[in-house]
C-alpha cells in the first residue's frame, strides 16, 4: 500500500468515526489533570497545607501539629494524624522524617 492510499484510508476512517461520534452525540472530552498540591481536603490535604506553608521547616512534636491542624479547621484524632504522617508523607511521599529527641518523637521536613 503506498502513502497516498494509505492517507485516503486514514481520512476515511476520521470521517467514519466523526459521524459516529455525532449519531452517539459524544463529545471529545480531554479531563484536566487534578492538581494535587493545592487540594487541601480532608486529613493528607492538611498535612499537605501545613507543609506548603514551611510549617515542617523547623522539628515538630505530634502534639503542635495536631493543635496547628486544628487551628485551621483540621479536627480528627491524634492516632490518625500520626498514622497519616507515617503512613502517607513518611513512607509514601517520603517527604517527612522523624527523630527522637528527649523521649519525644518529632517531625520535619526530609532534606
Amino acid at each position: 500500500m503506498d502513502l497516498k492510499n494509505l492517507e485516503l484510508l486514514l481520512k476515511n476512517h476520521d470521517e467514519r468515526i466523526a459521524a459516529l461520534e455525532k449519531k452517539l452525540k459524544i463529545d471529545k472530552v480531554i479531563p484536566e489533570p487534578k492538581d494535587q498540591t493545592s487540594d487541601y481536603t480532608g486529613l493528607v490535604g492538611g498535612v499537605r497545607y501545613l507543609i506548603d506553608e514551611n510549617f515542617f521547616n523547623t522539628p515538630r512534636k505530634l502534639r503542635e501539629i495536631f493543635d496547628k491542624l486544628k487551628a485551621n479547621g483540621y479536627h480528627y484524632d491524634k492516632s490518625a494524624v500520626q498514622k497519616t504522617i507515617s503512613s502517607y508523607f513518611m513512607k509514601r511521599d517520603k517527604i517527612l522524617t522523624r527523630f527522637k529527641e528527649e523521649n519525644v518523637w518529632k517531625y520535619v521536613i526530609k532534606k
